[in-house]
């Protein structure tokens, strides 16, 4: 008798602790979130589904972190706390995961990405500087998770109401493709194996199977071979936009004409003339064989598609080479200058470089063996401020650097990263040899640059005072965030023009040449405005400002002549949001790092109402 009340008394405790245990997962929140109606559909590597819907996701635990990412094209997209569930959470609903297996995230448009086991466990992601945006590296376990709320609002129609982040308490950015929006399925898959292809131009970049997926996802064909095999994946031209449109390689190289070279993994290589690749969806870089991944040979890339012969078709794709034309990339002169550019620009020449690399040398081995050498880059800042570029006063109080390639591809770097750097440099020489090729005549490398920041073939070297501690975030129509950084505001188009404000009093101020962006250009990276928005201009200090559509358009601003009289304008004028005055830093302590000026090519006195101080903030009001 004593044995079976033992028993059904421990039957008993099992159930209450099993009970308990999906309580503490399911705890419902203590404030109440309405979410727009969703479901969320998670399946188990063997096929156990849990369908969560508006009503009852939000009472599994929740966590709240910061985090944000970064666009392909290097803008910082989003920055804020999130709200919502690790994915660890919603996979012990189905029995979790292991490392034999991979998580496919559905969204409810069809786009896919997978996640590797390690990156659910929050490692393997690449890391930026939340402020600046700059690459960093960091210990740190990060959560990837499904989050409802941002800053403490749901998400807007266009995000939600699901949307995958990645965050951690010290809030790195990452890359923008894993921030899958309109999460709809959850589901733990057979693994996949990674893969990363070299995208070779005037940069390198290295093309990962997870930002292809982003591209395939948007851009995948197919073609059917004579077999009746399908083969699936983005066609050539695809790839030599991708690298232009991050950076790469220039328009204006490729308009003077490029070949393809795809080279395997056993060295066999092909080269396709840009005549035949150029907007060509019948030349195909395969991913997929019949709907799935590539088997052995053809893995992870096969060039297929039915204008290519039998010898071009290269499987085992392992690099491509965006081979540019001869002309654009002569090296048979023996002599070069190189522009260094602030105040004044002076041409360094190839005999006085030589010089510099004799007096401070830098040298390094890249993961190939190959030994660069140069000199630093800060030594070219230092002879700039020797030889007439630009005074050491005005670089004072911070400055960036900005290495600029013949084709017009620029890096912008921290004054402060490169002082004393002797492993950020300029090479002029590989394994003792002077450079060829597109990297000729020089070219900025070095063990402390990501790969996106070596540049080739290197023409200038602008030296430009800026304040690092600037910030300016702009908000979209729809509520959408853009943070740029310093580096971020210095690789904007710039404009130059004089003006001056004149007070209610009449009292003329501010007179002087100032440099900053036009504020059309940074309201363009958030869709732009339109016909009766108004913008309203925000300073450090809270205080608040509108401008309307046609202000911002240089029109209905009152206009003044050097004694404040009310004159007609006579010229175009253009609203800026301003970075210098003559040359120099704006003032941080009487107008701030950043501030709205009314410029002109005759130095236009403009009424001082729409002069806006310590500008921080951005936003586009639309229309009622």
């Amino acid at each position: 008798m004593d044995k079976k009340i033992i028993a059904i008394a421990t039957v008993i405790i099992v159930i209450v602790a099993a009970v308990a245990s999906w309580q503490l997962l399911l705890q419902p929140n203590q404030d109440t979130i309405d979410l727009e109606p969703l479901t969320l559909t998670v399946i188990g590597v063997n096929g156990e589904q849990v369908v969560l819907d508006e009503n009852n996701i939000t009472d599994i635990e929740s966590i709240t972190s910061p985090g944000g990412y970064k666009t392909s094209g290097g803008l910082i997209a989003l920055v804020g706390n999130f709200t919502g569930i690790p994915i660890s959470s919603l996979l012990d609903l189905v029995g979790g995961m292991t490392s034999d297996s991979t998580l496919t995230i559905t969204a409810s448009d069809g786009y896919s990405m997978v996640f590797t086991y390690d990156q659910i466990s929050g490692k393997g992601y690449n890391t930026y500087d939340p402020v600046n945006g700059s690459e960093v590296s960091s210990d740190e376990t990060l959560t990837l998770m499904v989050n409802y709320l941002c800053n403490g609002e749901v998400l807007p129609e266009d995000k939600g109401p699901l949307r995958m982040a990645i965050v951690g308490s010290s809030g790195l950015l990452t890359e923008g493709h894993f921030w899958v929006k309109y999460v709809s399925q959850i589901q733990v898959t057979p693994n996949v194996r990674d893969w990363t292809v070299a995208v070779c131009a005037t940069a390198d970049l290295y093309m990962d199977r997870q930002a292809y997926t982003a591209d395939f996802n948007h851009f995948g064909i197919s073609w059917t071979d004579d077999s009746g095999d399908v083969w699936t994946g983005t066609a050539l031209w695809r790839w030599v936009s991708w690298s232009n449109y991050n950076g790469g390689v220039s328009n204006q190289s490729l308009d003077a004409g490029y070949q393809v070279e795809l080279v395997s993994g056993d060295g066999y290589s092909v080269i396709i003339d840009d005549s035949i690749v150029k907007m060509n969806d019948n030349i195909i870089v395969a991913s997929h064989l019949n709907a799935e991944t590539l088997p052995n040979p053809y893995w992870p890339l096969t060039l297929v598609g039915s204008e290519l012969s039998s010898s071009e078709s290269i499987k085992n794709i392992v690099q491509m080479n965006i081979l540019l034309d001869a002309e654009s990339n002569d090296t048979s002169s023996d002599a070069w200058t190189l522009t260094v550019n602030g105040t004044n620009a002076v041409d360094m020449s190839q005999g006085v470089f030589e010089t510099q690399v004799s007096s401070v040398s830098a040298s390094w081995t890249d993961d190939d063996g190959d030994v660069w050498t140069g000199t630093p880059l800060c030594r070219i800042v230092d002879w700039g401020m020797t030889n007439g570029v630009i005074s050491s006063e005005a670089l004072a109080d911070g400055y960036v650097v900005k290495v600029m390639a013949g084709d017009g591809y620029t890096v912008i770097l921290d004054g402060a990263r490169i002082e004393g750097n002797s492993n950020i440099f300029i090479a002029n020489q590989i394994n003792g040899e002077a450079l060829s090729g597109s990297s000729y005549p020089l070219k900025l490398t070095g063990p402390d640059l990501s790969k996106k920041e070596s540049v080739k073939g290197v023409a200038q070297v602008e030296i430009m005072p800026l304040s690092m501690d600037m910030s300016l975030t702009l908000v979209a129509a729809n509520g959408t965030e853009v943070v740029l950084s310093a580096t971020d505001i210095a690789g904007l188009d710039s404009y130059t023009a004089g003006g001056g404000t004149r007070s209610s009093s009449g009292s003329i101020k501010n007179i002087g040449t100032y440099t900053g962006v036009p504020i059309l250009t940074l309201l363009d990276l958030v869709g732009g405005v339109s016909t009766g928005d108004t913008v309203t201009v925000t300073a450090s200090d809270g205080y608040a400002s509108s401008v309307t559509y046609e202000q911002l358009n240089g029109q209905d601003i009152a206009t003044y002549g050097a004694e404040g009289n009310p004159v007609e304008a006579n010229e175009t004028l253009t609203m800026i949001v301003a970075y210098h005055l003559d040359g120099a830093i704006l003032s941080a302590e009487d107008v701030g790092n950043l501030r709205i000026a009314v410029v002109g090519p005759e130095g236009v006195i403009t009424s001082g109402s729409v002069w806006a101080k310590f500008v921080v903030e951005i936003e586009i009001v639309p229309a009622e």
